[in-house]
């Protein structure tokens, strides 16, 4: 599909430049990016249409590429509306491409790297270059290897999501379950009642439903198995940890830095609904965020489950003495369930969101 745009440019990066590299318009250096780094691109037109943008990226073999962003922006022709590029642009490789606006017709951008140093990782920066884009009409598609597909970034409650074309209506249209839980294993019993919460759950929501987590194994890799096996979207907010490698096969996704995961929590207000399940540190780090979150008016007054009432006990009396002390709303309990029954969940959201 776009391997011939890749292969092109594979050769291109690997040849020395025939040229010197243009001067930036903007002459500045940023942490190190400036807008001369290696990063083959070319332009071309691609016209509309997912059929015809795949097509034209596919035949674009022998199309005119650069090393840099910064020579095939000094050499575009005018009206062109796609560029393809290696690395995602960086600061000063869009503001150079912004600069360039009046005299493009850009209507859409195509990265296969995320990032120079850390790989398949946006940082919290990217992602507020891709908010930029999207607020100039800017389409951003991802060819990622490890998918091996094209990727659309795709807003959903105010977050971009990166999906096949195809899957958008559908995207648009879920109604999404943030599932929070441990990458560590569980025991049969376990994995057997969570398996049947998602099955109900699934069933109640039909027939757009999605399940979102933080993409690693555990109770998210079970989650997601299992909403797969019920034909719901998947979808995940991949971080960069060595001790929890992203599974991939989603269907939705984002990825983020290390260094960004409060950032990253921000995501998965994608989600209508909450679901946590046993875990360590890092959901009790989640739940602190999504309670706070309920508390503000972050998240509207919706179920929040608790799925596991022996684990999550001495949370529950926590919560109640917070309550009690005038520490947390006392309206807070009504939406609370602590629960191992999967008919229970079904018949809480009835309750609150008052549906037959």
């Amino acid at each position: 599909m776009t391997s011939g745009a890749y292969l092109n440019l594979d050769e291109i990066a690997a040849k020395p430049s025939p040229k010197p590299t243009p001067k930036p318009r903007l002459r500045v250096t940023v942490k190190g990016q400036h807008a001369a780094l290696p990063n083959a691109s070319l332009f071309l037109s691609a016209g509309e249409g997912s059929r015809r943008i795949q097509e034209a990226i596919s035949a674009a073999t022998s199309a005119q590429g650069y090393p840099t962003l910064l020579e095939a922006l000094d050499a575009a022709p005018s009206g062109v509306d796609t560029l393809i590029a290696d690395f995602f642009p960086n600061l000063l490789e869009q503001v150079e491409l912004l600069s360039a606006l009046p005299d493009l017709k850009l209507k859409r951008i195509i990265f296969r790297k995320a990032s120079r140093t850390n790989g398949f990782f946006l940082s919290h920066n990217a992602h507020a270059r891709l908010d930029t884009l999207h607020a100039l009409g800017i389409d951003v598609y991802w060819f990622t290897p490890q998918l091996g597909d094209l990727y659309i970034h795709t807003y959903k409650n105010e977050h971009g999501f990166f999906l096949r074309e195809e899957s958008r209506r559908r995207f648009q249209e879920s109604t999404v379950l943030a599932f929070y839980g441990s990458a560590v294993g569980l025991n049969q019993k376990q994995s057997d009642r969570i398996a049947d919460l998602i099955d109900k759950l699934t069933d109640y929501m039909e027939p757009n439903v999605g399940m979102i987590t933080g993409g690693g194994g555990g109770v998210m890799g079970l989650a997601c198995e299992k909403a797969r096996d019920k034909g719901a979207l998947t979808g995940a907010c991949f971080l960069e940890l060595e001790a929890q490698p992203p599974e991939l096969g989603v269907d939705f996704f984002n990825t983020f830095q290390e260094s960004s995961r409060h950032f990253r929590q921000k995501w998965f207000e994608v989600a209508d609904f909450c679901v946590f399940n046993v875990g360590g540190v890092g959901t009790l780090e989640e739940i602190g965020i999504e309670l706070c979150n309920l508390k503000l008016g972050i998240r509207p007054r919706v179920p929040f489950v608790f799925f596991d009432a022996r684990y999550f006990r001495d949370l529950r009396k926590q919560i109640n003495q917070m309550i009690r002390a005038g520490r947390a709303p006392a309206w807070m309990a009504d939406y609370l369930l602590f629960t191992d029954d999967p008919e229970e969940v079904v018949a809480f959201y009835r309750e609150k969101l008052q549906v037959l």
